[in-house]
């Protein structure tokens, strides 16, 4: 079991507030336990509001840093799978 909680983050775009990369570290040593290393994730999405449409942080695999990718916004849009399915 790894704890990534310190590993690097990269951020494209909009730098998060402090307390919210607190909590995007604290998800990745709470819910991440199982993955190896940083370049075995896809995505990860840390919800940081009372709500799925609040802010959130999305993290992804950094194979440059051997960390991780993040992109942080103030409001989601999610986009439902039949959607997906229309492409």
């Amino acid at each position: 079991m790894a704890d990534h909680s310190l590993a690097i983050i990269t951020w494209d775009g909009e730098v998060p507030p402090p307390e919210f990369i607190a909590k995007a570290r604290a998800s990745l040593a709470e819910d991440l336990v199982d993955l190896e290393k940083p370049e075995d994730l896809i995505f990860h999405t840390v919800i940081l509001g009372d709500s799925c449409d609040g802010p959130t942080i999305t993290l992804s695999s950094d194979k440059e840093t051997g960390g991780f990718r993040g992109l942080f916004s103030w409001e989601s849009e999610w986009i439902s799978i039949d959607e997906l399915d229309a492409d």
